[in-house]
């Protein structure tokens, strides 16, 4: 026979011990080789994905009779050089003849993670530090636009000046003069508020508008302009919101949640509070009564000489006013109210008839030119229920629809039979329709 054919009869089938390159995924353990063929193990060098480190790689297996001789194949018995950080060695002398073999295998220098994912992490931190500036400069846009535009609206709300020329410099200017304050924040002293009127000289109109007319005046040798406001107006605006705040306060309301019917029992000037907006708002509840219609009962104190004497009903100061009866306490309220309306008609100003010249009455406390400034329960009783004195109406408020409504409600509120007195819900009513349906005249 060839001798070629004499290696083939005697080359026999080998038993090999495999790790990590078993033949059809098989688990580690045994591989068997066909005629001719080797076992081998194997180092590689691989890089650990978690740490970015060069480690050894071992493996064991079968080598095909194929695959014998070449580079970085089997060499049976000859130990291959380690290239580009593999190694590989052969045996074919028994079986699991590599099981103990260690081919050669010289460690590099660890080596520091790719380039690549170098590259990578500063790239995000580029981009971090860029974008943390962008947010801190579209922030820092934001305050000064927002600075700017609170500045902006801030300079709108100061007054303008109210002098249009160049004055006389030996005078002082009227900006000077409107500024001059106690510093208690009452406002201009009352002597320089009458000094300043009583010198502004009207030379004409220039210019009128639903709510106020704007004229052109000379004071010491300034040109100014004046504004009048709609007086009869904002007294619209007054008395229908009081009147609204004490409607809601007689009105029992039902429901969740719901409210006691309650009586103030000291409705005066001092406990009307004036909002911005110039609507009215009822203060100090301290002698308010409630009653609730479920369980029939009037929460109130047994005296019933209670509230400011100069605006007690006349049933409150002869005594005759019922406790056990709610109504009792809400027409004495309405009596009160009506002298409030007093207090503030004689401070509207109406123009007088057959001139451009306005006028209204000084101020004045119901009942302040028949009773002392701090008058007594006799003072009182005497005055309004043993000679029925009542605030006089002056003939100008026949002028002004605005007034010409509230002196007839007035009237009928302190009437001395409390059941003739109107209710807080038809006061309301009538100061919301003449709101709607008259035509104020404007001055």
């Amino acid at each position: 026979l060839p001798s070629s054919l004499s290696l083939l009869i005697l080359a026999r089938a080998l038993q090999c011990y495999c790790e990590g390159h078993c033949p059809g995924n098989l688990q580690n353990g045994t591989c068997e080789t066909r005629p001719g063929g080797s076992c081998f193990a194997a180092v590689e060098e691989v890089t650990d994905d978690e740490t970015g480190l060069t480690v050894p790689e071992w493996s064991h297996g079968c080598m095909p009779p194929e695959q014998n001789g070449g580079l970085l194949q089997c060499k049976v018995g000859v130990q291959s050089p380690q290239i580009h950080g593999k190694s590989i060695v052969c045996c074919d002398g028994e079986d699991f003849c590599n099981k103990d073999l260690l081919p050669e295998y010289v460690p590099k220098t660890t080596t520091p993670p790719p380039m690549s994912n170098v590259t990578d992490h500063n790239g995000h931190h580029t981009l971090a530090l860029l974008a943390s500036f962008i947010i801190c400069a579209v922030a820092f846009i934001v305050v000064v636009i927002a600075a700017y535009v609170i500045f902006k609206k801030r300079e709108k709300r100061k007054p303008h000046c109210l002098i249009d020329s160049v004055c006389n410099p030996n005078l002082s200017p009227l900006a000077d003069l409107v500024e001059q304050s106690s510093g208690s924040g009452s406002g201009l002293p009352l002597l320089v508020q009458r000094t300043i009127a009583k010198q502004i000289q009207m030379v004409h109109s220039v210019g009128k508008g639903r709510y106020g007319e704007v004229w052109l005046a000379n004071w010491e040798a300034c040109t100014i302009t004046c504004r009048n406001e709609s007086y009869p107006h904002m007294l619209k605006t007054l008395a229908l919101s009081l009147a609204s705040g004490l409607a809601h306060l007689h009105t029992e309301i039902f429901g969740t949640p719901g409210k006691p019917a309650i009586s103030h029992r000291d409705i005066k000037s001092k406990n009307i509070l004036v909002k911005r907006n110039g609507q009215c708002a009822i203060a100090d509840f301290g002698l308010a009564v409630k009653y609730s219609s479920e369980s029939d009962e009037i929460e109130i104190a047994n005296n019933t000489r209670v509230g400011t004497r100069r605006y007690m009903a006349p049933e409150a100061l002869n005594e005759t006013l019922d406790t056990t009866v709610f109504e009792s306490f809400k027409q004495a309220d309405m009596y009160s109210l009506g002298l409030v309306f007093w207090e503030m008609a004689r401070r509207c100003i109406s123009t007088i008839r057959g001139t451009k010249n306005t006028t209204c009455e000084d101020y004045a406390l119901p009942y302040q030119d028949v009773v002392p400034s701090d008058p007594s329960f006799e003072d009182m009783y005497a005055v309004v229920c043993v000679k029925g004195v009542r605030p006089p109406i002056p003939l100008r408020w026949q002028d002004e629809e605005i007034l010409v409504v509230l002196s007839k409600m007035m009237q009928e509120c302190w009437h001395p039979n409390p059941a003739v007195r109107l209710t807080a819900l038809r006061v309301k009513k009538t100061l919301g329709k003449l709101e709607t349906d008259c035509s104020i005249k404007i001055v």
